[in-house]
């Protein structure tokens, strides 16, 4: 079962009132007496489970509900049986503060609060006994500043009384209302810092631009109205009825509030507040409007459980969808979790990237679980909400509680990337490439289809080139056999008076030998008989196993009818292969010519010879006429066959170019693919701030791939003239095709092959010697192996300056450790919505990048994927406001749980304080943003 501590969204009602505020409530009236008010209570709160509320506020005017909100209270502990959660009840008030004409004012207090404290509270802020006179409410007399100090100051023991919300401020009785308060003092009230929040009717973006500004306090803001932070907007129903028949302009629910807190309380509304930007979401539609933790449909890992391991205490931790920081002091076993992580997806053996280091340090951390009893278990759920459960034991990662047939498969699949912080180095070493998988996650689906489609390419291309070779060995077979054809038919007709015998003796010949291949060819059917009777004896009838079937009797008679037809195949192809024999023997047998054809056929041989004599030739002469004439038909046949193989193989090889340019179309999309990618990080960049990095992606330009390849293809003698000029012309074929934009350099390579007039320079002068040594039968399989090989793209990275001056790139060197870290984590963070988890992504990075970089990336980030950082850096959990911070610390050798939760837990904060490097800085940082 989860027992996740960090934040996580409440739908929040932070203005209701109950039929305890009589004058107000337009719903059911509550009867008197204490059985009317616990009903009235429970149908209260049922209602609030009903439309599911998690936090409510109760508001009445003048604290009316100080006397029913007990009856609330146990409503609460005795329903929330029936539920899966407790509602959340602050107790609070509303009052009209006399400021112009009148402005109402919200005051929050903890849940467990004491009423009759919140009451010495109201009379505080100046509403005095009795509450209502003469029907009317008493009001306040006191300015805002006033009430904000009673209300929300901090007391003795550190914790702040209560929190205040200017409600309705568009409307009547609001802030903004003219009619009733002067822009005067709707301007000095709403500037004050101490007030943290404002109700609104709708979200700010579909508000007037005029609003807009004044609601994000930003450079477009009248400066006269700019508040030093912008202020936290939240929308209440102030619900005056349970349901909407009864109300139907403030029906309980109708409006609500979206806050991201680890528990439900004044410390955590107040964080809220000062970072409403992460934490508090306005529902666009509230009728329609979903939790916006379902609206995350990404993959997620759920919870890490360790047990018996040698330096880290048993112990789980349930992960948030959002941003995690596991952090602690050095040794506490804050990068051991993350390595137990790692090895339980087996992502130890998969990953792209992995440096020495890592391995190093994976091995030293699986030894940690070298126990009997040593588990980790660790729970995972799908983007598409199917969950599982993977279990490493005995060193073995494995699929809990079902078969999985190909669990690599299964495990390479689970989308999950790890990075340490060597890793994240070593992605932006100098002409390493190691960014182009990132680039290709950004359209992952889409880029392993075409990586699919290129690897069945290629190995069809190879096979047809292998059958190009062929023909090529087969052409010259041909060339060789059309010549002894054409010398022995010289040979022959060297005889002159035995040409016109030898010719007809060459004819009579080609009849027997089509007649003869006619009747051995009849005969060639039979097979077809018996593989009818294969077919008809294979079939096994149903019998009984039908007998229980539903519809068993139709399926027997199905199978009979099958049976049947089966026979009648049989039958009918016996009695076909039959008449054929038949016709064809009949075709000669029954023909009155032919007993005279075959007759000529048969003294063919003997005719030719009496021919021979004829011509006087001696018997030893004739023979050797027959011997060249039977040689010659030898040579013919085989000339025949030679030429149907050649035909045969044409066919086969036509489809060569065709596909070769399907390739060459495949490394195209490619890099359209990665160009869109590219696009897409500067977009993400570019809505962080002005200009950050920029992401290029240039078509087939990785020169050190290519530089691999070409040397691969030189000649194996390097005193030759070549191969003394090979680097210099591998330089000129890589910049002919970049400048020309050529799909290859290869492809480029062979076209110039093929017309190298349309060439000029040093380059054409080498072309027939390039051609001559690519071609030759030892390189020429190695050639068109090489052809097929794609150079990669080449994906560099610029960084600019905040003053938007460049600092360098990647590949050109211009960039230290730190600013080359920078760019991997901007890509990694930018593409995708796969879970990421790193281990001390701050290293190599100055505290300035950290807050001014790294933080917006992640807050910006972190509703759209799964975070997880072992940190020692402060101002990632702090100013990155992570949603799940877990503590650890040493006790006894071992890494033990310190705190776990979000920052609105106070132990969360104190471990932050305790044990993370620059967490002053942190909060101090945090402290100018936010001015608090």
């Amino acid at each position: 079962m989860s027992s996740y501590q960090g934040m996580r969204w409440f739908k929040c009602d932070l203005q209701v009132q109950t039929p305890a505020d009589r004058a107000n409530w337009r719903g059911s009236p509550m009867g008197k007496g204490e059985e009317a008010e616990r009903a009235a209570a429970e149908a209260y709160i049922r209602r609030c489970y009903k439309i599911g509320l998690e936090v409510i506020a109760v508001t009445d005017h003048n604290f009316l509900s100080k006397g029913f909100i007990p009856y609330l209270r146990q409503a609460i502990d005795a329903i929330s049986v029936e539920y899966a959660y407790r509602i959340v009840l602050f107790p609070g008030f509303e009052f009209e503060a006399d400021v112009g004409k009148g402005c109402h004012v919200l005051a929050l207090f903890e849940p467990d609060a004491d009423l009759d404290e919140i009451d010495h509270y109201l009379t505080e802020c100046g509403v005095t006994y009795p509450r209502v006179q003469n029907g009317v409410l008493k009001k306040s007399t006191k300015r805002l500043p006033e009430i904000l100090d009673i209300v929300q100051r901090t007391t003795p023991e550190g914790v702040q009384r209560g929190l205040i919300i200017l409600p309705h401020v568009m409307g009547d009785d609001g802030l903004f209302d003219s009619g009733r308060i002067g822009d005067w003092l709707q301007q000095e009230e709403f500037v004050n810092p101490g007030l943290l929040a404002v109700e609104v009717p709708k979200p700010v973006s579909r508000m007037s631009s005029g609003f807009q500004k004044l609601f994000g306090a930003g450079e477009d803001c009248d400066p006269g109205w700019r508040r030093r932070r912008s202020i936290a907007c939240v929308m209440g129903s102030d619900a005056k009825a349970l349901r909407a028949e009864e109300n139907s302009e403030n029906p309980l629910g109708k409006r609500y509030t979206w806050i991201k807190m680890s528990a439900p309380s004044i410390e955590s509304l107040r964080q809220a507040f000062l970072d409403h930007d992460s934490r508090i979401r306005l529902p666009e539609d509230p009728a329609t409007d979903v939790n916006p933790a379902d609206r995350q449909y990404q993959a997620r890992i759920l919870s890490l459980s360790v047990e018996g391991a040698a330096f880290v205490e048993d112990q789980q931790v349930d992960f948030s969808p959002n941003l995690n920081c596991i952090i602690g002091g050095r040794g506490s076993g804050k990068s051991t979790l993350l390595e137990y992580l790692r090895l339980a997806l087996r992502k130890d053996r998969s990953d792209r990237v992995q440096d020495d280091r890592t391995k190093e340090k994976i091995e030293r951390i699986r030894k940690t679980l070298a126990g009997p009893d040593s588990r980790v278990r660790v729970q995972w759920r799908s983007r598409d909400g199917v969950e599982d459960e993977l279990v490493l034991a005995s060193g073995e990662a494995s699929v809990a509680g079902r078969e999985v047939v190909d669990a690599d498969t299964f495990f390479r699949g689970l989308p999950v990337r790890f990075f340490s912080q060597q890793q994240l180095t070593q992605l932006t070493e100098k002409d390493s490439n190691n960014l182009l998988p990132l680039i290709d996650d950004f359209a992952r689906a889409d880029m392993d289809a075409l990586e699919a489609r290129e690897r069945e390419l290629r190995a069809e291309i190879a096979s047809l080139f292998q059958t190009r070779r062929q023909q090529v060995v087969l052409q010259g077979e041909h060339q060789r056999l059309s010549q002894e054809v054409a010398e022995l038919t010289r040979q022959r007709s060297a005889r002159a008076g035995l040409q016109a015998a030898a010719d007809a003796h060459l004819r009579l010949q080609a009849e027997n030998k089509l007649a003869e291949r006619i009747r051995s060819q009849a005969s060639e059917p039979k097979a077809w008989v018996e593989l009818a009777e294969d077919f008809a004896e294979s079939h096994s009838p149903l019998g009984s196993v039908a007998d229980t079937w539903p519809h068993g009797d139709w399926f027997k008679t199905l199978d009979n009818k099958v049976e049947q037809a089966k026979q009648a195949l049989l039958a009918s192809i016996k009695a076909a292969v039959e008449t054929y024999v038949q016709e064809v023997s009949d075709l000669f047998d029954k023909d009155a010519a032919w007993p005279g054809i075959a007759d000529a056929l048969a003294k063919a041989d003997a005719e030719f010879a009496i021919a021979c004599r004829a011509q006087g030739l001696s018997p030893e002469e004739v023979a050797r006429v027959q011997e060249i004439d039977k040689e010659l038909r030898a040579k013919q046949v085989e000339l025949e066959g030679n030429q149907r193989k050649l035909d045969a193989l044409e066919t086969e090889v036509a489809p060569l170019e065709d596909r070769y340019r399907d390739l060459l179309k495949i490394w195209r999309e490619q890099h359209r693919l990665r160009e869109a990618a590219a696009d897409k990080a500067n977009r993400e960049s570019a809505a962080l701030q002005q200009r950050f990095l920029e992401v290029t992606v240039r078509y087939s330009g990785e020169r050190t791939a290519f530089n691999a390849i070409w040397n691969g293809l030189a000649p194996k003698d390097r005193r030759t003239k070549l191969a003394k000029q090979w680097e210099f012309l591998g330089q000129a074929v890589f910049e002919y095709a970049r400048d020309f934009h050529k799909d290859s350099p290869w492809h480029a390579l062979s076209e110039l092959f093929k017309q190298s007039q349309s060439l000029t320079g040093e380059l054409a002068d080498w072309l027939d010697e390039l051609k001559q040594h690519l071609s030759s039968a030892e390189m020429l399989p190695e050639w068109e192996n090489t052809l097929v090989k794609r150079v990669p793209d080449l994906v560099d990275v610029t960084l600019y300056r905040s003053d938007g001056s460049r600092a360098g790139s990647i590949h050109d060197g211009g960039l230290s450790d730190g600013q080359r870290n920078t760019a991997a984590l901007a890509l990694l963070l930018a593409q995708g919505n796969d879970p990421i988890v790193i281990d001390q992504p701050e290293d190599e990075l100055d505290s300035s990048f950290i807050y001014r970089d790294l933080v917006p990336m992640l807050r910006r980030m972190k509703d759209q994927r799964q975070l997880i950082f072992a940190t020692h850096n402060a101002n990632l959990p702090v100013n990155g406001d992570a949603e799940l911070v877990y503590a650890l610390e040493t006790r006894n050798g071992r890494g033990c749980l310190l705190a776990e939760g979000g920052l609105d837990r106070p132990g969360v904060c104190g471990a932050v304080l305790d044990v993370m490097e620059g967490s002053k800085e942190a909060f101090q940082r945090r402290r100018e943003k936010y001015h608090f």
